[in-house]
């Protein structure tokens, strides 16, 4: 069965002129009650969405789909997805903030909603008018079909996308998969090809600092796990264990680039973490005289377990940063690098004497 990429959104909030433009047709933009199944898209009709009754035949429909886009109206900003909507889908979700140029003060604010949604960065906003009364060339979405057609013509290592182009998250799929890197042409300056030089050069650096360091903790987690069963506290080491294989999680989500999974520690979930944590303070520190009590070296493994760790989000900025949009790309990553951190810090308080935090 062919995969077509699935648009969901509200009335009037550009779902046919999106899928238009991914199937390179001129369909009447008409609203009809009807899914519409076009060569590359399944655009579905807004009564899906407005009745929660109805969500059923969205998540029936996205069986057949690669790839869901959720719009939003920028111009008409309202929270149309209930919270976590996207998680119910099996397939990769992305955002799209739509009319731009009609809204761009609000784009902030669409942005939350679809992290309220359980859409994940980047999101993608964009003004089908814009591109068509510029005067210049429409804006064209590349695919992962023409991706594979230029690919199986002729291997290319550098995908550079025009400013008139945007990329579906299928497309943007392949190349990550083909560790194909995508760069964004820009106009003036430095020519075309030393831009791209530049720009790969910056990136692959960047990347592979974070891979390295990333293979070095996973070896870490094993040491330190390995030190505490020496020592003979075996409960310890079955922690430090299970977190690692946290960590060896988080590592292949950001190689694979897909979101990583979900961290409990024992039976506390993410929130009873994060609020333990904070009762714990911010200055809570290991000092010289702690290494001298009974646990004191299963501390000091902990801790430095803990500052390497700590030394991962820096890492992770300088090969996510969006520097147009201000944003890290992968904040997914930090949020558990802070997780694991703060988990570290649990169990040496628990080395400590501590019982429990009170939540």
């Amino acid at each position: 069965m062919k995969k077509r990429i699935m648009i969901i959104g509200s009335a009037q909030a550009g779902k046919s002129s999106l899928a238009n433009l991914l199937n390179e047709t001129s369909r009447p933009l008409k609203k009809t009650q009807d899914v519409i199944y076009g060569p590359k898209t399944i655009d579905t009709p807004s009564s899906y969405l407005e009745n929660p009754s109805m969500y059923k035949y969205l998540i029936a429909t996205a069986q057949t789909a690669s790839h869901l886009l959720l719009l939003l109206d920028s111009s008409r900003p309202v929270e149309i997805y209930p919270p976590g909507f996207a998680k119910t889908f099996t397939c990769p979700v992305s955002g799209v903030i739509t009319k731009i140029d009609l809204g761009r003060k609000n784009a902030k604010l669409c942005a939350e909603m679809l992290r309220r949604s359980g859409v994940s960065e980047p999101f993608f906003q964009i003004s089908l008018k814009e591109s068509s009364r510029s005067g210049g060339e429409a804006m064209k979405f590349i695919t992962e079909l023409d991706l594979r057609d230029l690919y199986r013509a002729k291997p290319f290592t550098t995908y550079v996308l025009e400013s008139h182009q945007k990329i579906t998250p299928s497309a943007r799929q392949f190349l990550a998969d083909k560790k194909i890197k995508l760069v964004q042409a820009q106009d003036g300056g430095k020519s075309s090809a030393n831009l791209v030089q530049t720009i790969q050069g910056r990136q692959s650096w960047c990347a592979l600092r974070l891979k390295s360091r990333m293979d070095r903790l996973e070896s870490l987690f094993l040491l330190v796990g390995t030190d505490l069963l020496s020592c003979g506290d075996s409960i310890l080491a079955e922690e430090v264990m299970e977190l690692g294989k946290c960590f060896q999680n988080l590592s292949k989500a950001e190689q694979q680039q897909i979101a990583p999974a979900a961290i409990r520690f024992g039976e506390w979930s993410e929130e009873q973490i994060k609020g333990c944590a904070v009762s714990l303070g911010e200055n809570f520190e290991i000092r010289e005289c702690h290494l001298r009590i009974k646990n004191g070296k299963a501390i000091a493994l902990l801790n430095y377990l803990r500052a390497s760790l700590s030394e991962l989000e820096p890492l992770i900025l300088e090969a996510y940063w969006n520097e147009e949009q201000q944003i890290c790309l992968r904040e997914d990553l930090r949020e558990n690098v802070n997780l694991m951190i703060n988990i570290l810090r649990i169990m040496m308080w628990k080395c400590l004497g501590g019982q429990k935090c009170q939540q």
